[in-house]
């Protein structure tokens, strides 16, 4: 009765333990292995190896469950009916198992490595976009250049300048230097006047000509 017993709980215990270990895999989501080939691309070398041995592994495994499936459904020859085919069925079945538990346990490592790749995948985009998150400062036109004009306009000030002269805008754009249209240079004398005020520094020239000698 003893040893009835203690083979009942033995045998309850390891059914437990594959309840278990079925509901465990069950769990497991294997469609990131859809994903192997994008995925590969973020492990390192020797994960990359890794990768590859597992996937041999899986093969290999797949494999041995064909042959069992052959095995099993092996059947007498007409050159020998009465062949008692119960070893090859029960080989074919220990294949068949032993391929299916190699081929679960081999994908749960290529699940997990590829989820490793995965997070490595994350980091790296995380990290490009710290290096390049920068923001240009968007400033309207009129405000950047009245801007300008109070730099202008401070910097002859602080030099002693008692009269500057405004004879147009200069836009550059893409290393091309281009002389403004008149809306932007009639704007540009506005705001220039403004700030000049009653200092009267500012001055307008007319037929101005420049000379080539001193």
């Amino acid at each position: 009765m003893s040893k009835i017993l203690t083979f009942f709980i033995a045998c309850f215990l390891v059914l437990q333990l594959s309840a278990k270990s079925t509901s465990k895999d069950e769990e497991v989501d294997f469609s990131i292995l859809e994903r192997s080939t994008e995925l590969s691309r973020y492990l390192d070398s020797k994960q990359r190896v890794q990768l590859i041995k597992l996937e041999e592994s899986v093969q290999a495994a797949l494999e041995k469950i064909r042959s069992g499936e052959y095995m099993k459904a092996r059947k007498p020859s007409s050159l020998n009916p009465n062949e008692d085919l119960k070893p090859f069925h029960a080989k074919g079945e220990q294949l068949v198992e032993e391929g299916e538990l190699e081929a679960r346990t081999q994908r749960l490592r290529i699940v997990q490595l590829l989820r490793t790749a995965e997070t490595q995948k994350e980091a790296q985009a995380k990290a490009r976009a710290a290096r390049y998150n920068f923001r240009i400062e968007e400033m309207d036109f009129t405000a950047a250049l009245k801007q300008s004009a109070e730099k202008v306009m401070a910097d002859a000030w602080a030099k002693g300048y008692d009269h500057v002269l405004f004879d147009g805008v200069r836009i550059v754009e893409a290393g091309k230097s281009r002389i403004s249209d008149v809306e932007t240079r009639n704007m540009a004398y506005d705001i220039l006047v403004g700030i000049d005020g009653t200092r009267f520094t500012l001055t307008m020239p007319i037929d101005l000509s420049y000379s080539t000698t001193t």
